[in-house]
């Protein structure tokens, strides 16, 4: 859904950013605003990779 080979989430394309927040929306009834979503998801992104990146180096 996200990938990880982008160097940073400003350089993640929107219709992925997007596509991810539409997913979590249709899962979840977030009382949230759209930025604070795209916003913990860019963190939580940051981690996932940061931790991929542990594990095969």
């Amino acid at each position: 859904m996200l990938p990880i080979n982008y160097e940073s989430w400003h350089q993640m394309p929107d219709s992925n950013k997007n596509q991810a927040l539409d997913n979590i929306k249709g899962r979840f009834a977030l009382e949230v605003s759209d930025d604070y979503i795209k916003k913990a998801l860019g963190k939580k992104w940051r981690e996932h990779k940061s931790t991929m990146k542990k594990t095969i180096f």
